[in-house]
């Protein structure tokens, strides 16, 4: 998806987006985790901090909705990703562009 597109959708959007590229995967207590502080909803995530309603999201951070994703800090309803920053749908964002799209959507729920 292109920035310019994405960063016109709203959350509804984001989320329904997400579930066209991927199996919808719904958790909910915290399964095969460990050494992860601050989770909820994940499921095969190690040393992981405050990440939520994800699957295989070892070593990542300040996230959500992740799958199969791995070394990621600050990424949204993303899948398959490596070491990636401020991604939102597999789509790479400045720090600018991530901050500012999370406030607009925080304005419109």
């Amino acid at each position: 998806m292109n920035k310019s597109k994405l960063l016109n959708l709203t959350l509804k959007q984001v989320k329904e987006e997400f579930k066209k590229l991927t199996v919808e995967y719904k958790n909910e207590s915290d399964s095969f985790c460990y050494d992860c502080e601050d989770i909820k909803g994940c499921s095969l995530c190690y040393k992981t901090f405050n990440v939520s309603d994800s699957c295989s999201a070892p070593r990542c951070t300040y996230s959500i909705h992740l799958l199969n994703c791995k070394f990621c800090d600050h990424c949204l309803f993303c899948y398959g990703l490596l070491s990636k920053n401020y991604c939102i749908l597999n789509t790479q964002l400045t720090e600018y562009e991530y901050n500012t799209f999370l406030n607009k959507l925080k304005g419109r729920e």
